[in-house]
């Protein structure tokens, strides 16, 4: 590992294998002059890292013990990029390693029940065990678990509009949405080309006019 102390802007300068941290941005090192010349690095800060890395060998790293230093971040964000992911970090204390650990793609089961959103947030992007987000307390994993197609029997009766939104965007029970008390979720309906003869009438003018347009198209 290499450590430049106040280099970039201030900021310390972490090298991990083949990966880097500069405080800016992390970066795989054979994007280095591509990153100094968008992130407007100084030239001098750019030869220190280069002088560094004569002596480093991305190969030869003591990932173990790089391990243990579970309280900086950007080592473990490091150690991750280099596809060094240990159980450990998705059971850390901080939610930020472990949301780290879930964009990974790794111990997403584990994961998917953890107690910050932000990680829960990064496993059902994965798509994997949905099952888990059926009733979740954050409306947005809901809503992104049904807009993939998951289990939309029951994302039809959630008590958030984005939710039923979603469901309506999937195609989905439109004959129950097209009455649904929300009219964004109604909206919606109209916009996927369903019961635009009653639409056309609804209550709320910029849902009719979506009903309108969409009857125009198909005209």
């Amino acid at each position: 590992m290499i450590v430049i102390e106040d280099s970039h802007n201030g900021n310390d300068t972490i090298v991990v294998g083949h990966w880097c941290n500069n405080g800016c941005t992390t970066f795989h090192l054979d994007d280095l002059n591509e990153i100094c010349r968008k992130h407007f690095v100084a030239e001098f800060d750019k030869q220190e890292l280069l002088e560094a890395l004569k002596t480093h060998d991305p190969e030869n790293e003591d990932w173990e013990l790089l391990s243990q230093d579970e309280d900086n971040l950007a080592v473990i964000e490091l150690l991750l990029k280099n596809g060094k992911v240990f159980e450990k970090f998705a059971r850390s204390k901080s939610w930020e390693i472990r949301r780290e650990v879930a964009r990974t793609g790794h111990y997403l089961e584990l994961l998917s029940t953890d107690v910050s959103s932000d990680v829960r947030c990064e496993v059902v992007n994965h798509g994997q065990f949905l099952d888990a987000f059926l009733n979740d307390s954050y409306w947005y994993i809901r809503m992104v678990t049904a807009q993939k197609g998951h289990r939309l029997d029951h994302f039809i009766n959630d008590i958030d509009p984005e939710v039923r939104e979603a469901v309506a965007r999937q195609k989905y029970g439109l004959d129950i949405l097209k009455s649904d008390n929300d009219p964004c979720v109604r909206w919606e309906v109209a916009h996927q080309g369903y019961a635009l003869d009653e639409l056309v009438n609804d209550p709320v003018h910029w849902v009719q006019r979506k009903a309108r347009e969409m009857l125009a198209a198909q005209a």
